[in-house]
C-alpha cells in the first residue's frame, strides 16, 4: 500500500519538482536492495513513472540522480527490465542525465552500473549504447571522478562488457582514451582489489581481438600494473585469471613486451600462481596461455620456463583438469611452444608421459576444435 501511495502521489504531481524529488527519494529508499519491492513497483508502472519524471525535470540534478539509481536497480533484477529500459527510452534518459550532470558522482556511478547491466549478454544493447555515445559518457565519468573507487570499478566493468565480442566497440574505446583511463584507475586505486579485478577484466577483453590495443596497454605501463596486481592479490583468482589473459595477449608477437615481462619476473609469478591455485581451472588455463606466449619463438624463454619447473606445472594442470577443454587446449599450446626446437624440453615431456596425456585429453574433449588443433601440433613435435 505504501508503494502504491507514493507511486500515485508522484504520478499526480509530475510537473511539481519538489513533490517529485521527495517521491523519488522515498522510492529509492524503498527499492534499493529489495527485489520484492522493485517487482511490486514495476507492477505499478514504476518504470514508466520514472521515465515521465526524468523527462519532465531534465535539469534538476537530484531528480535525475534518484531516477538513474532507481532504473539501475530495476536493470539488475531481470533481462525483461533491461529490454524495457533499452527499448522504451530509458537508456536515452540515463545518458542524457549523465551528460547534463557530470559532477553528480552517484548519478554517474549508477549510470555506469545501468550501462553495464544492459550490455552484459546482449550484443544489441552494446551496439545501441555505443551508438548513443555511451562510451563517451563512461569515460567522462571516469575522468571527472578519479578518486571515486566504486565508480571506477563499475566503469571498468561497463567497458569490459561493452567490448565483449564486439571488436569495433573495443577499438572505439581505445581510440577515445579508454585504455589509459583503465590503467589510471589501477594506478590510483592500487589498494582496491575490486578495481584491480574489474580493470584486469576490461584490459583482457579490450586486448583480446585487437592489434593496436596490446601495444597501447604496454606503452602506457600496463605490464607493470598488471604484474603488480597479480603479485599483490595472489589470493584473488579473478585477478590471476584476468591478469594472465592480459599478459598472454600483450606478449603474443611482441618481443619487447616479452622481455619486459621476463625482466619483471613474470614467469615466476605465473608459476607461483599455478602452484598456489592448482584446483582453479581458469587460473591454470590462462597461466598456460601466458607461458605459451612467452615461450613462442623465444629459445631463451623456453629454456627458462623449463628450468623453473614450468613443464611439470603444465603437465600437472592437464592431470588435474582432464575434462576442462580450455585447460587442455592452452596446455597443449604451451607444450608446443616449449618443445619446438628444444631437445631438453622434448625429452622431459616424453619422460613425463605428455603423449599419453594429450591423447587422453583428445578422447575426453572430443568437441574442442581448438584442443585438437594444438594437440596435433605438439604430437607432431614430440614424435619427430
Amino acid at each position: 500500500d505504501g508503494l502504491a501511495a507514493v507511486s500515485t502521489t508522484s504520478s499526480e504531481h509530475v510537473t511539481e519538482e519538489f513533490v517529485q524529488q521527495q517521491a523519488f527519494t522515498v522510492l529509492c529508499e524503498l527499492v534499493n536492495d529489495n527485489v520484492e519491492y522493485r517487482a511490486a513497483l514495476t507492477e505499478l508502472n514504476g518504470m514508466a513513472l520514472a521515465f515521465s519524471v526524468m523527462g519532465e525535470h531534465t535539469r534538476t540534478g537530484e531528480v535525475q540522480e534518484r531516477g538513474v539509481t532507481f532504473l539501475a536497480g530495476l536493470a539488475g533484477d531481470s533481462p525483461r527490465h533491461c529490454d524495457a529500459l533499452a527499448s522504451q527510452g530509458g537508456l536515452e534518459l540515463v545518458l542524457q542525465a549523465m551528460e547534463e550532470h557530470p559532477s553528480l558522482m552517484i548519478l554517474q556511478q549508477d549510470g555506469c552500473v545501468l550501462l553495464q547491466r544492459l550490455a552484459v549478454k546482449n550484443i544489441g544493447n552494446r551496439q545501441k549504447i555505443a551508438g548513443l555515445k555511451g562510451i563517451e559518457r563512461i569515460l567522462a565519468a571516469m575522468t571527472e571522478h578519479k578518486k571515486a573507487a566504486d565508480l571506477q570499478q563499475f566503469a571498468c566493468m561497463a567497458l569490459r562488457d561493452l567490448s565483449w565480442q564486439c571488436t569495433g566497440i573495443g577499438e572505439e574505446i581505445g581510440e577515445l582514451g579508454g585504455v589509459t583511463l583503465v590503467l589510471k584507475a589501477m594506478m590510483y586505486h592500487e589498494q582496491c582489489i575490486e578495481i584491480q579485478e574489474a580493470a584486469c577484466g576490461a584490459l583482457r577483453v579490450l586486448a583480446s581481438d585487437s592489434e593496436e590495443i596490446p601495444f597501447k596497454v604496454a606503452e602506457d605501463g600496463g605490464v607493470q600494473l598488471v604484474l603488480k596486481a597479480v603479485q599483490t592479490y595472489r589470493e584473488s583468482t579473478e585477478v590471476q585469471e584476468h591478469g594472465f589473459a592480459v599478459l598472454s595477449n600483450l606478449a603474443w608477437g611482441c618481443e619487447e613486451t616479452k622481455e619486459e615481462i621476463i625482466n619483471l619476473d613474470g614467469i615466476q609469478l605465473v608459476l607461483l600462481s599455478m602452484t598456489s591455485h592448482p584446483e582453479v581451472p581458469r587460473v591454470q588455463a590462462f597461466g598456460c596461455a601466458s607461458l605459451q606466449s612467452l615461450a613462442c619463438e623465444t629459445a631463451e624463454n623456453r629454456t627458462k620456463i623449463g628450468d623453473l619447473g614450468g613443464i611439470e606445472l603444465v603437465i600437472q594442470a592437464m592431470r588435474t583438469h582432464p575434462r576442462a577443454a580450455n585447460v587442455q587446449a592452452f596446455a597443449c599450446a604451451a607444450l608446443q611452444s616449449l618443445a619446438v626446437k628444444s631437445r631438453s624440453n622434448t625429452r622431459k615431456l616424453r619422460g613425463l608421459g605428455a603423449v599419453e596425456l594429450i591423447e587422453e585429453a583428445l578422447e575426453n574433449n572430443r568437441r574442442s576444435l581448438k584442443l585438437r588443433e594444438f594437440a596435433e601440433h605438439v604430437l607432431d613435435t614430440l614424435s619427430s
